[in-house]
């Protein structure tokens, strides 16, 4: 089976965070507090958050309502709550935020950057990933901090 979790880094935080799939498709966020790790931590304390985090992803959620999907500020207020910040918008686009986008299935992790765009963020297409086949969790927590380094 496929998951799909997420970290963002922001101001010397790491937040890794779960993801949920929806009865239509749609990725989202679980909703389930992130985990916040200073930059500090080894790589294999990052790598558990990470596994930690795929392990939490859920399948066929109910589809948010129109009006939750445009509650941005909502949906992601645990980390406005976690980062001091009181929008989405200002979590985006101060601290240097970057996202990276991560995908585990069977023993092949990817982990892929994104480039940020308005308050949002994009792909940066699948050369830019990082692939490797049951790393463990130190290597997995290193794989991580490189792709943020590819974060434009």
């Amino acid at each position: 089976m496929r998951t799909t979790a997420g970290a963002y880094l922001r101001n010397g935080i790491d937040y890794v965070f779960s993801e949920a799939r929806t009865t239509i498709g749609w990725r989202i966020y679980s909703g389930a507090p992130p985990a916040c790790l200073a930059v500090s931590v080894s790589d294999a304390e990052l790598g558990t958050a990470i596994r930690a985090a795929g392990a939490q992803y859920r399948v066929d959620v109910e589809q948010p309502h129109p009006r939750d999907v445009d509650d941005v500020d909502g949906q992601m207020f645990p980390f406005l709550r976690a980062s001091g910040v009181k929008s989405w918008k200002a979590f985006v686009m101060s601290g240097g935020t970057r996202l990276a986008n991560i995908a585990i299935e069977d023993d092949v992790v990817r982990i892929s950057p994104t480039q940020r765009r308005g308050i949002g963020f994009v792909g940066r297409g699948d050369d830019a990933a990082i692939v490797a086949t049951a790393p463990p969790d130190a290597d997995l927590g290193a794989m991580l901090r490189e792709c943020f380094a590819r974060c434009g």
